[in-house]
């Protein structure tokens, strides 16, 4: 679908038109008044003046505006080609002007029936003139507020994504350090209990490669009783106490219940020690640790 033909454009294709016989002579505006016309101005091509389009348009244009200023209702002008020197117009363009319809203007109506028609009309005109305008001016403010809003929530939008794989990131890298740190520590309490359990050893297995008592004899037999309280369950203290007299497996039984409370003491201690060991670098940096934890 073609779009609407301007006044310039149409005064072009008048200049140029290869079809005519002669080249364009003249342009004549003319007011139509019913099927009467008025002449308002005419231009003619004789060799002097060199025109643009763009000016016969805005000329043309403008003193149609001017001459339909105070009519009522819409005016309807017309612009006429003439080539060859020709009196009679081979070319036609009709277009219209709507007047500001302010009071005040040239309407002469009639005191009758027809004059109160016109009359009517011209108020017609000039009410739907106002709502429209009105309308028009709300479209604009409406149009201005749906693009500042879809902006914004855009733009929120965006920041809440962003935002979004921040606090991902953040929540990952949380995890990450916190399984780093529970693996040095259980790492911390492992290498803790085994070098205690080689070290308690030690007595007995110097005393045997030696030959001889370097360490006291003590030393040896406690390590022994601690070594077997380790690796035995209840169950099996149940099963040796139906075997070994109750004479020996009183302080036997005794000296392991020590061992074990004793035990389980140290790995409470291990596991506050080793809780204190994995320093956070961010909180060593910032001095927020507790003093003797270094």
């Amino acid at each position: 679908m073609r779009g609407r033909k301007t006044i310039d454009s149409w005064i072009r294709d008048t200049l140029t038109d290869s079809d005519k016989d002669g080249s364009c002579t003249m342009i004549s505006l003319v007011h139509m008044i019913g099927t009467q016309q008025k002449e308002i101005h005419s231009t003619k091509f004789s060799g002097g003046k060199t025109w643009t389009e763009q000016e016969l348009a805005s000329m043309f244009r403008g003193k149609a505006e001017a001459y339909s200023q105070d009519l009522p209702g819409i005016q309807t002008f017309q612009l006429l080609g003439f080539y060859g020197g020709r009196n009679i117009p081979e070319a036609y363009q009709p277009f219209t002007c709507t007047p500001n319809n302010e009071p005040g203007g040239l309407g002469t109506e009639s005191p009758t029936d027809t004059g109160r028609t016109q009359q009517m009309m011209r108020q017609w005109d000039s009410l739907f003139s106002q709502v429209f305008r009105r309308q028009q001016t709300l479209d604009e403010y409406s149009n201005r507020i749906i693009s500042q809003q879809a902006d914004t929530i855009t733009k929120l939008a965006h920041e809440n994504r962003d935002m979004f794989g921040i606090f991902k990131e953040m929540l990952m890298e949380k995890a990450l350090n916190d399984h780093t740190r529970k693996m040095e520590q259980l790492n911390f309490e492992r290498s803790t209990i085994e070098r205690k359990k080689w070290i308690s050893f030690m007595p007995a297995l110097v005393n045997t490669v030696l030959g001889r008592e370097v360490f006291p004899q003590g030393l040896a037999d406690t390590a022994l009783v601690e070594s077997i309280a380790d690796s035995i369950s209840e169950e099996d203290i149940m099963k040796l106490a139906s075997v070994v007299k109750p004479e020996l497996m009183g302080p036997l039984a005794a000296r392991m219940h020590q061992h074990l409370l004793k035990k389980s003491e140290e790995e409470k201690a291990i596991k506050m020690l080793s809780a204190t060991r994995v320093i956070d670098p961010e909180a060593d940096a910032a001095g927020e640790l507790p003093s003797g934890n270094h």
